[in-house]
């Protein structure tokens, strides 16, 4: 494509565009080039080789950076943003557009060599582009206590008990009831706050 193009630049009545046809692997490695292309118009569509079973790999904040790119994404194709798990919140919006494409097949990939500090919120925000599945992911929830003891109460999505480690974000003492005391104090994860008031 860029042989090509550089041919037909210096002339002005000439405007063509191209089905891009190639590996995975290296529609990842050009998409930033890609993505200039496809703002030129010179590219109809992108497409994986047949072949190659791998999905296209981006970071999460690709997603919003090259949009005109993942625009000509031939329908069906196979996605997968490989980012930490703060770059995808950070990026979140973009990916969640991109995960309710139904031409596009997305897959997320939290890939933090440690496990992160998220909250219950930021849980609930990859779990949604994740499918809630979640691999080998491993995360720590700190959160302020109330949050904490809203989802431990049912844990319908399973946050604090898929937890490597759960904390209170508050550094003041807070107040809890016994109830409350007696739940967290039952979460195996769960570091109780230093400080606390049972009332």
């Amino acid at each position: 494509l860029d042989a090509v193009s550089s041919n037909v630049a210096s002339n002005p009545l000439m405007r063509l565009s191209f089905t891009v046809l190639d590996s995975a692997s290296n529609l990842s490695t050009a998409f930033d080039d890609l993505q200039t292309k496809a703002a030129n118009g010179q590219i109809d569509s992108i497409n994986i080789d047949p072949s190659d079973t791998d999905p296209i790999t981006l970071t999460a904040d690709q997603i919003g950076s090259d949009s005109k790119a993942i625009a000509k994404l031939a329908s069906g194709t196979a996605v997968k943003i490989d980012d930490t798990a703060q770059n995808i919140l950070d990026n979140i919006a973009d990916v969640k557009l991109l995960k309710a494409n139904s031409g596009v097949t997305l897959t997320v990939a939290p890939n933090d060599s440690s496990p992160p500090d998220l909250t219950v919120a930021n849980m609930k925000d990859i779990m949604f582009v994740t499918d809630s599945t979640l691999g080998s992911f491993t995360y720590n929830i700190a959160d302020h206590i109330g949050n904490i003891i809203k989802e431990a109460t049912s844990d319908a999505n399973g946050i604090i008990a898929g937890a490597a480690a759960v904390t209170a974000s508050e550094t003041d003492p807070v107040n809890l009831t016994h109830d409350q005391v007696t739940l967290l104090s039952g979460l195996s994860n769960m570091t109780m706050p230093t400080y606390y008031n049972e009332v």
